[in-house]
């Protein structure tokens, strides 16, 4: 509701359509008035000025912590860890899958782009089991960074990865790049001395 308010705010008298099921590849890569509507509601639902302070309370950026979140703004976990990953408190992936593959993902500003999640799951990660099993949720633990980015680098580093199952055919995977060195802006340049 607080999404279609933002569509009322923003997009009065203007022509365009609004479906639940538009997900694109790339939650950022949505049309600008599907953006424009979810920080809209974000904000509205979850002000920065009270969801910040609290997001800096959790210990570690973990799917139990967003729960705490969601349990006090009244939020989904969806919502509230998009907003935890737009926040930039820590350098966050939030990455959607099902058996087909990657549905969508958002990063934190902080993120540089050439960490980009694979469209399909590595069987190393936690959110395999509970897309193609049964399996229960298990706390967040460390995996190489290769399982989750096709990347030259990624086999040198270690995430913190997190995983939930929010539909029968969908998970969520929280990505916390700690290391530093993730974070730096690397140019590749083959002139550079």
């Amino acid at each position: 509701m607080a999404h279609e308010l933002g569509h009322w705010n923003y997009h009065r008298g203007r022509s365009f359509e609004c479906r639940v099921d538009d997900w694109v590849e790339g939650y950022a890569s949505k049309p600008a008035e599907e953006r424009e509507a979810d920080t809209y509601a974000s904000e509205l639902l979850m002000p920065k000025y009270m969801f910040d302070p609290l997001a800096r309370k959790l210990k570690r950026p973990t799917f139990d912590g967003i729960k705490e979140l969601a349990d006090k703004f009244n939020t989904s976990i969806t919502a509230t860890a998009i907003r935890l990953v737009n926040i930039n408190v820590w350098p966050l992936v939030l990455v959607c899958h099902s058996k087909t593959g990657r549905v969508w993902f958002n990063r934190s500003k902080d993120v540089p782009e050439r960490w980009f999640p694979q469209k399909e799951l590595s069987q190393d990660s936690m959110a395999f089991d509970q897309v193609f099993g049964n399996e229960e949720r298990v706390r967040a633990q460390k995996s190489t960074a290769d399982t989750w980015f096709d990347n030259r680098e990624a086999e040198r580093y270690e995430i913190i990865e997190d995983a939930m199952r929010i539909s029968n055919n969908q998970v969520l995977s929280l990505l916390w790049l700690e290391n530093d060195e993730m974070l730096k802006d690397i140019s590749y340049s083959r002139f550079s001395r």
